[in-house]
């Protein structure tokens, strides 16, 4: 049905994405309504034998309005939905949260329809960050 509706999403990944293809994806997301498309380079980073795999989004992605069912989650409004989940969860997850953002001091909250996400992360250079695991409100 989306297919055929044009809503579908293109995601080139590789472990370096060219100029040129950047352009190109960047073009194809500013000329198609219907269609997401994005580029993602995943880099390998290695350090005291442990190895780690970090994806970065590199294209320009257009930035499409939420839908009325979509929302901007945040801070205040990731717990207050965890508030109404059964009551250990939402300090659980704020006594996580806590633990780790000494070591992970970037926190992404996501756009989700019905759940909310937190995700801490810690930066590896310029707009790139480590994203080690996710909460969310379900």
């Amino acid at each position: 049905m989306n297919l055929a509706a044009g809503r579908i999403r293109m995601v080139f990944i590789a472990d370096v994405i060219p100029p040129d293809l950047r352009r190109v994806v960047d073009f194809l997301a500013s000329q198609l309504r219907t269609a997401e498309v994005f580029a993602v380079e995943v880099r390998k980073y290695e350090n005291a034998g442990h190895e780690a795999f970090v994806p970065r989004l590199v294209s320009t992605p257009k930035s499409a309005p939420l839908t009325n069912t979509q929302r901007q989650w945040d801070e205040a409004t990731f717990f207050a939905e965890l508030a109404t989940r059964p009551a250990p969860e939402a300090q659980i997850a704020r006594d996580i949260l806590n633990a780790m953002l000494p070591r992970l001091p970037k926190v992404f909250y996501g756009s989700g329809t019905t759940a909310g996400s937190c995700i801490p992360g810690r930066p590896l250079g310029k707009d790139v960050y480590f994203y080690e695991f996710a909460l969310w409100t379900n």
